[in-house]
């Protein structure tokens, strides 16, 4: 059996990309400890599949083209810049988000539903619409991640259009992740 590990996201627009560029520059250099997202690598994830069998692919995609049928491009206002798990030492840094927030949770709770009736299973957590700017490794200075965090509250701040929605394959070249779409479907 031939498996894929994916994913359903919304790519992220050449503005705000540039903004998350610059804050993960001055996130990096204020504190270390945390692998930092590269740049071409940020994205929204709406539904993680983890390792799949490759017969199941084709239904994943019908899955999302169902999931965005009759969903109108929209837009997102980021904002915020904060660590979860809340009240734990923090192991993911994430920049939110302010509108988009509620044609992102409806595509998000189609997805769930028609992923689990192929085996998926459904998020056990509420979902949290976010981009992940990096991941907290142990022994990282947590004082200065939360300074870090509180003082470019600020800069977290762009937008861009959700005109469509893909599937990614998650690989890894030399240790790092690597993203390449498998299928994507316009809004």
């Amino acid at each position: 059996m031939q498996t894929t590990r994916c994913f359903v996201a919304v790519q992220i627009g050449p503005p705000a990309i540039s903004m998350l560029s610059k804050l993960l520059g001055k996130l990096g250099s204020s504190c270390g400890g945390v692998r930092w997202t590269r740049a071409e690598q940020l994205h929204l994830t709406l539904k993680f599949c983890g390792e799949v069998d490759n017969i199941l692919l084709p239904k994943i995609c019908e899955a999302m083209r169902a999931a965005v049928s009759g969903v109108e491009p929209f837009r997102v206002d980021l904002s915020g810049l904060g660590a979860f798990p809340k009240g734990k030492p923090p192991r993911v840094v994430w920049v939110g988000m302010d509108s988009g927030v509620e044609p992102l949770r409806w595509i998000h709770g189609e997805l769930d539903r028609s992923l689990e009736e192929i085996g998926i299973p459904r998020e056990v957590r509420p979902f949290a619409p976010h981009i992940t700017l990096g991941r907290v490794a142990r022994g990282a200075d947590l004082s200065k991640l939360e300074q870090a965090i509180e003082s470019l509250q600020a800069e977290a701040v762009s937008d861009f259009e959700v005109d469509e929605v893909v599937l990614m394959a998650a690989t890894k070249e030399r240790g790092k992740p690597v993203y390449d779409i498998i299928d994507s479907v316009d809004l």
